[in-house]
């Protein structure tokens, strides 16, 4: 009896090419990679996270704010409209992670508790990405970009939080709504989402919001909605029904780091950048100048004397607030004058008629979105 062995064809050609493909983990988000720029990303070349100050290491306005609306961290800015009280600050024994140490995270104290949300109700943590930051990505095109967002939480409270994306300086009717979750109280884990570009809607290119982040811990019925993980038309969609209402129990703390927005299908290494240059991306919207400085003699006791400040460029012209540093010595302060993106002039007036006078003070320029 004669036995026929049938072996399967093998395609050599494709087999020696199969030993050039990347392998494991790496290997896999490479091959899944859609473009060169997505593959540059990988290998950790270029700088690719839309977000700035991801790793909370800069507060210039200090490390805490009590309150609804407003800034400890660059950046990153409490919105809390419920009956509780919220504390927003700067904490520094942060986490060892797989994408390196983050000594810096956002932390949200509940120092006053609302326990039934009313329809309006909501509280959260909003980024805005500038336009021309964003305008890689294509939004309003049908060539639009996906998008990987991806950060480091540990709240105290396990549950279902939102997040919800939106059009924020194209008239904030576009939005995508998610949820997550934190699967044991006060662990760090890392959440990493996809999602698609939105090929409609207008989306801002140039120096205003172009994309708004909101990270919801709470939230009325007004705006929740069950039309999750697409984009859609509505106005102010912060999260969904499903979410828990973190308000509602004392000294609970929303907690979170290694943000990073990037190109593509996939959550590459957080970006670590020098302080410097993060300090310098954060400048564009906010600068703290602890001291400037000018000295003199003059007769006259009405003189008014002009100093003339470079700064780093912002955003768009600054408003601009005096910082006290104690007592002027002999002079009085006037005005801000010729402000600009880049420059600002200081102007005093000197009160004595003979004496020296000293100008040492600080001031505060804000751009933030």
């Amino acid at each position: 009896m004669t036995v026929k062995i049938t072996k399967p064809e093998i395609n050599v050609r494709e087999k020696i090419s199969e030993l050039d493909k990347p392998s494991g983990v790496a290997g896999q988000a490479m091959l899944a990679a859609e473009t060169p720029q997505e593959q540059f990303n990988l290998i950790g070349a270029g700088r690719r996270n839309m977000i700035i100050n991801g790793d909370m290491r800069i507060a210039q306005r200090g490390t805490s704010y009590t309150g609804s609306n407003g800034f400890a961290l660059d950046r990153f800015r409490n919105s809390e409209y419920t009956g509780g009280v919220t504390t927003l600050s700067q904490q520094s024994d942060g986490p060892y992670t797989t994408d390196g140490h983050f000594k810096y995270y956002l932390q949200v104290n509940v120092d006053t508790v609302d326990t039934s949300m009313a329809p309006t109700d909501y509280a959260g943590v909003f980024y805005k990405v500038e336009g021309y930051d964003f305008d890689c990505a294509g939004y309003g095109n049908s060539q639009a970009r996906t998008l990987t967002l991806s950060f480091w939480h540990a709240h105290s409270e396990p549950g279902v939080y939102s997040i919800s994306m939106r059009n924020d300086g194209g008239g904030s009717n576009r939005n995508y709504v998610l949820d997550y979750t934190q699967d044991v109280a006060n662990v760090w884990q890392k959440t990493t989402i996809t999602f698609p570009g939105d090929t409609t809607g207008t989306w801002t290119e140039t120096n205003t919001a172009a994309l708004s982040i909101f990270w919801t811990f709470c939230q009325g019925s007004q705006y929740a909605t069950t039309n999750l993980n697409n984009w859609f038309n509505g106005i102010y969609y912060h999260a969904s029904t499903n979410i828990i209402n973190m308000m509602a129990t004392q000294n609970a703390k929303f907690r979170i780091t290694g943000v990073q927005l990037e190109l593509g299908k996939v959550a590459t290494p957080f970006e670590h950048r020098s302080y410097g240059e993060e300090l310098a991306a954060c400048q564009r919207y906010y600068q703290h100048v602890d001291r400037t400085r000018g000295s003199g003699n003059r007769d006259a006791g009405n003189n008014v004397c002009a100093f003339s400040h470079r700064i780093p460029e912002m955003r768009a012209v600054p408003t601009m607030t005096l910082v006290s540093q104690g007592n002027p010595y002999n002079w009085n302060f006037v005005q801000f004058a010729n402000i600009n993106k880049s420059h600002v002039s200081v102007l005093i007036q000197i009160i004595t008629t003979d004496a020296y006078w000293y100008y040492n003070n600080g001031y505060i320029a804000d751009a933030e979105i």
